[in-house]
């Protein structure tokens, strides 16, 4: 009976494997003979009869599946069943194939291990390994030093290859012996499971099956053992190549300098020659010429002589990326999941071994300013020898232009030609030539840069990820105090300290620019601290009167606080740089000099702290802090400043410098300490800085429990004391450092807030001022005070979101660095993409290698995180644009609202196409689609399509603006918005009229506030027929001359238009700046008009009727008789 199928897992139909053991057993008997064909039973033992014959190849049983499966795929109604279980028994050949090639091929690399073995040891006796610089001939001409420059550079691009080579192989090795026991471990549990159900025949399918499953057990093993016998045969091959990559090396730096020597020697003689001819011409004009080839000359060995150090350069950098690339992708493959406190450390000196990226940068930095000059040279020296092209033309036009006659004219043309040839000849192409050969090795150290940066970050963040959790186990353990003592020892070697004092004392004490540099500043603050105090004090006054307070008070208390701490800072900036500048050869020194640059850092953040909040300064009289936040920060910043020096002693016996652990943890245990002093004093919730906070908020859930952040606070260092001492002191001295980087930064945060605050809070004042005195003078500031209250409450807007967008970019930049380490949903892999990346080939030329890129749950995570900032940042930062902008700008309250909807569609787009370029999603991948969606919403959405174009083009041309009052139908009133779909119009009931964007486009609509600068204003009016048309005028005119808002040029009119039914019709015509002042022109104007009148005695008609009303008697009704008279409609007469 046939039992369960296993290979993939799952159970099979037993009416499915018989139907494939008869399908089977028909391809492979033709004849009766084949069928008495017996092979290996699934337990490896063979069965032997009388008349057995010897059992079918692999190769020949393939051919017989091949054909059996091309006949029923040929046949004209094929069994689609049958071609699967063809097919499913054919990659069970052919992997069993796979295994027994493998078998062999491992079995031949063991028997010949011995030989392959003693052939390496005597090659490498016979290479000692040396560091003599080979001898190359002097005399060799310049074609034969090129080629032999050629061969030396083949041969060590060779050598690197292999080198590569075999150290992937090493490295392969090591992930494979994993590889091989989890696959080791799966076969045995399929073969398990199917020798449960084996069958005596061995022909059947499923015995097949364990025949393969046993044939790649056996591959796996022998992998195995040829991995042992043979890793010190890639050991000792990997020795020999390095050994023959120094020997190529010194060889080809051989080379280099020979050609080197040899092309600046016939530049300088070039240049010498030049300078020669120069110096012989008689004619200004020849000499000049000769001058500007002698340029050329000094340009080219200019150039040769930096060709040099480019090469090498370039070389150096390339055989960087080479290792740095192996590294990544050797040490990823040799260590994931398997890293001890030794392979950390072994990792870490590793990671030292390679530049700092930062180092790199700005040399990228610099070669890419250098580029675009290189370029523009290139560009101008091509022109001026295309204009040389025809040097007798330009010798003659330039002696023409010159003035020259006769034989000075003949001597001079004949002098600039030659001159001319020589520039085209020797000077200006062999300057081009050396130009386009420097520009091409800028070029090619740019993208090798770019890449090399690539890869120092991921191999950082690869050792970041293996080691930053991984625990010393050295901690505590026997020996722990004597390690301690002779880390400490190592740390204060005097001899150390003393070089370090030394060059102190000679580079900074003994050299007067250094030593002002140094000191100065710290001088100069200690002779005016007397004034400084007195000028904040004189702040703080000034603030606290309404006549006086400007924001530029507070801006000088901030200078001082600034000067203040950059003053206190600069001594251990100067000396730190002095010391890993001077001698970077010093280990130690540079380490100190780094170590104390932080350090001003530090003494900056806690001194410019220590001037804000002093008695009568910016926190008190300018920020308005509460006394006890003033007094609770200037306590805790005495804890800091001791804390500062242990600090520095931590920092330099980090893994990234001294490392020193043992003596690290003896000055970090210092550091909770002094933290959670100035935790309790910061958060006392008697003294605190949150004692205001309690006090005006006593039902906020905080107040219910003011112990518990200078509980949670303790608690926190208590516990980062605890891990450090227990082991895990790399790993908390990272977390804290970036920690109380992060509590610095959003301090200076909040400082910025406050000033930004107080700079909103000065303009608030002074424009209220400025309100208060235009209503003073009677004039209507209900609006513009409704406009101020927006303003400002955007502006705010602004303000919060640039606290925010600071605050996130500064977290960013300190933890981003960690966020490897992490690994937050970084393992589970969602998709893969398309990528490339920039790697050597065996050429040694850089090519865009194409990759496979995992898309994880992290970059889902990144990719929503664009989506919500591109959100928020859409919504806030025009305010903060028009903040920082648009107000210097005085643009136009239209202008403004076109600029800020313009910003925030580009946000939006930009946002989103960041957000889905993150999931790895390109345009090339997706264009085609959305040129058919866009089709297909274009019909489907042709009119939201139009509005959605219109709204573009009005925002852009702006035939209509935010603010402008305009007549659309019958309807007239002030745009108050315009969206992406419709406008808003706001009338002058205060209803909202919306407006397709299309209509305001395509239809015609009245604009009242574009045009001219004035608007004409029309009042009729109608007095009765008893009164003078010349004096009703006169009073008209008076009435519209005298009103305000009304302007001289044009000036006011009056028409008599005509005589009504029972008046005369006067029109007054006036012109008004703008259309906001409409209608308080008109009221204005009609109540003076009826002031006027009723003081002249001219009446104003009104219409007039008269009723004539016929009485009926009773009779008439009832006979029906109605007379006429009483039939018509009572008349009405005026």
């Amino acid at each position: 009976m046939i039992g369960r199928y296993q290979e993939q897992n799952v159970d099979g139909h037993r009416t499915g494997r018989l139907l494939w053991g008869l399908i089977v057993s028909m391809a492979f008997a033709p004849t009766p003979a084949l069928s008495q064909v017996t092979a290996p039973s699934a337990s490896g033992v063979s069965s032997s009869t009388s008349n057995a014959v010897v059992p079918p190849s692999l190769d020949a049983e393939i051919s017989k599946v091949t054909a059996a499966l091309a006949v029923a795929q040929g046949e004209s109604s094929p069994d689609v069943e049958q071609i699967k279980l063809l097919q499913a028994r054919l990659l069970d050949l052919t992997e069993s194939r796979s295994a027994r090639n493998r078998i062999e091929q491992f079995n031949r690399e063991m028997a010949t291990a011995e030989e392959r073995r003693e052939d390496l040891k005597s090659r490498l006796a016979a290479m000692p390994e040396t560091d003599a610089i080979p001898d190359v001939p002097d005399d060799l001409d310049p074609a034969k030093l090129q080629a032999g420059l050629g061969t030396a550079k083949e041969r060590s691009r060779k050598i690197e290859v292999k080198l590569a080579s075999v150290e992937e192989q090493l490295a392969r090795r090591q992930s494979r012996r994993v590889e091989i026991r989890s696959e080791s471990d799966e076969i045995s549990e399929k073969l398990g499971l199917l020798k449960t159900d084996a069958i005596p025949d061995d022909e059947a399918p499923q015995n097949r099956i364990i025949e393969k499953y046993q044939d790649q057990l056996v591959a796996l093993e022998r992998e195995r053992k040829c991995y042992d016998l043979t890793d010190d045969i890639l050991r000792l091959e990997q020795r020999l190549w390095i050994r023959h990559r120094d020997a190529d090396d010194l060889a080809l730096k051989a080379w280099q300098a020979t050609v080197a020597d040899q092309a600046i020697k016939a530049a300088e003689n070039r240049r010498k020659e030049a300078k020669s001819i120069a110096a012989s011409q008689e004619s200004e004009l020849a000499k000049a010429a000769a001058k500007q080839n002698e340029e050329f000359a000094d340009r080219l060995a200019e150039l040769v002589g930096q060709r040099e150090s480019l090469l090498d350069e370039l070389a150096s950098q390339r055989i960087l990326l080479g290792r740095v690339t192996r590294r990544v992708d050797v040490d990823g493959m040799k260590f994931k999941g398997l890293v001890t406190p030794e392979v950390a450390r072994i990792l870490r000196d590793r990671k030292a071994e390679f530049p700092d990226d930062a180092a790199v940068a700005d040399r990228l930095s610099t070669l890419s300013r250098l580029s675009p000059r290189l370029d523009l040279e290139r560009t101008l020296l091509q022109d001026a020898l295309d204009g040389l092209a025809d040097p007798r033309g330009s010798a003659s036009k330039a002696v023409e232009e010159a003035g020259l006659v006769g034989d000075e004219a003949i001597a001079v043309r004949q002098s600039l030609v030659s001159i001319y040839e020589d520039r085209l000849d020797f000077y200006g192409q062999s300057l081009l030539t050396a130009l386009n050969e420097h520009a091409e090795m800028v070029s090619s150290l740019i993208t090798i840069d770019q890449s090399l940066i690539e890869g120092i970050v991921r191999y950082r963040e690869l050792v970041l990820r293996e080691t930053l959790w991984i625990r010393d186990s050295r901690a505590f353990q026997e020996g722990y105090l004597e390690r301690t003592a002779d880390e400490l020892k190592q740390l204060f070697q005097p001899s150390s300290w003393n070089e370090s004092l030394r060059i102190v004392y000679t580079k900074v004490f003994l050299q007067p620019f250094r030593l002002l540099l140094a000191f100065g500043p710290l001088v100069l603050l200690l002779v005016l601290r007397n004034r400084i105090a007195s000028r904040i004090a004189l702040a703080g006054v000034r603030v606290a009167r309404s006549s006086t307070d400007r924001f530029s008070e507070t801006l000088i208390c901030g200078v001082l606080a600034a000067f203040t701490g950059f003053a206190m800072a600069a001594p251990f900036w100067t000396i730190g740089f002095t010391l890993g500048d001077v001698v970077p050869g010093n280990s130690f020194a540079d380490l100190l000099g780094g170590t104390l640059g932080v350090l001003g850092w530090f003494v900056v953040w806690i001194a410019m702290v220590w001037s804000i909040t002093r008695s009568g300064g910016l926190g008190e009289r300018h920020f308005h802090w509460h006394s006890s936040t003033i007094r609770s920060i200037r306590a805790s910043l005495i804890m800091l400043w001791i804390a500062l020096p242990f600090g520095v002693f931590d920092r330099l016996c980090d893994s990234s410098h001294l490392d020193l652990p043992d003596a690290g943890r003896v000055f970090y245990f210092f550091l909770p300490i002094c933290l959670s002093i100035s935790a309790i004093i910061l958060l006392n919730a008697r003294r605190g800085i949150l004692v205001d906070f309690y006090a005006r908020r006593p039902e906020h859930w905080l107040s219910a429990i003011r112990w518990a952040p200078a509980a949670i606070a303790i608690t926190i260092c208590c516990l980062i004391a605890g891990f450090a001492l227990a082991g895990w002191y790399a790993t908390v001295a990272t977390l804290q450092r970036d920690f109380v980087t992060s509590v610095m930064l959003l301090i200076g945060i909040l400082l910025l807030r406050e000033f930004l605050l107080r700079l909103l809070y000065c303009r608030q004042r002074s424009q209220s001022a400025a309100l208060r005195r235009q209503e003073a003078k009677g004039e209507n500031v209900s609006d513009l005070e409704d406009s101020l209250a927006t303003l400002s409450g955007q502006i705010l807007g602004g303000i919060r979101y640039a606290v925010v967008l600071v605050t996130l970019i500064g977290l960013w930049t300190i933890w981003s660095p960690l966020l490897p380490a992490i690994q937050l949903g970084e393992a589970i892999v969602l998709w893969e993409h398309s990528g490339s990346t920039l790697i050597p080939n065996d050429d040694g030329v850089i090519l865009a290698t194409p990759t496979q890129v995992p898309v994880s749950v992290r970059d889902l995570l990144r990719s929503l995180a664009f989506v919500v900032a591109t959100i928020y940042t859409a919504r806030h930062l025009p305010y903060l644009l028009g903040l920082l902008v648009l107000d210097r700008l005085r643009i136009g309250q239209g202008d403004r609202y076109a600029i800020v909807q313009i910003l925030r569609w580009a946000i939006g787009f930009g946002g989103f196409a960041a957000a889905v370029s993150s999931l790895g999603v390109t345009w090339d991948s997706v264009q085609w689609l959305a040129a058919g969606f866009t089709v297909g919403l274009g019909f489907g959405l042709q009119e939201i399509f139009a509005n959605f174009i219109s709204g573009i083009i009005i925002l852009f041309e702006q035939p209509v603006r935010v603010g402008d009052v305009v007549t659309v139908g019958n309807t007239t009133g002030r745009i108050s918005k315009v969206r992406m779909r419709s406008t808003v119009i706001t009338d002058w009931d205060n209803k909202e009229l919306l407006v397709p964007n299309k209509f305001l486009i395509t239809s015609e609509v009245v604009n009242w506030s574009q045009g001219e600068a004035s608007i004409r204003l029309l009042l009729p009016v109608s007095v009765s027929y008893d009164d003078d048309p010349a004096e009703v005028a006169e009073l008209l005119l008076s009435a519209g001359t005298n009103a305000a808002n009304v302007l001289d040029d044009p000036p006011p009119t009056v028409d008599f238009v005509g005589f009504g039914e029972s008046s005369m019709n006067f029109e007054l015509r006036v012109f008004i700046p703008s259309v906001d002042v409409w209608i308080d022109t008109r009221r204005n104007i009609n109540i003076a008009v009826k002031r006027l009148f009723d003081e002249a005695g001219i009446k104003i008609p009104f219409p007039q009727r008269d009723i004539r009303v016929e009485m009926l008697r009773p009779e008439q009704f009832a006979d029906g008789s109605i007379s006429d008279a009483a039939k018509k409609t009572p008349r009405t007469e005026e």
